[in-house]
């Protein structure tokens, strides 16, 4: 799945991610936040990394 700038997604380790660029095919790079809302980390994530898309309900 394709995913656009400033998208969320659920990581395979439950972290939430925002898509902050698109790298390559499959590459983005992302700012990592944990359950609480914290910065973890700003990198390259690929899609096997993703687990689904985060929706608001």
């Amino acid at each position: 799945m394709k995913y656009k700038i400033f998208d969320v997604v659920i990581l395979r380790d439950n972290n939430k991610a925002v898509v902050l660029n698109m790298q390559d095919k499959n590459k983005y790079f992302c700012e990592i936040v944990n359950e609480n809302g914290q910065t973890i980390d700003k990198r390259i994530i690929t899609e096997d990394e993703i687990k689904e898309p985060y929706h608001l309900k």
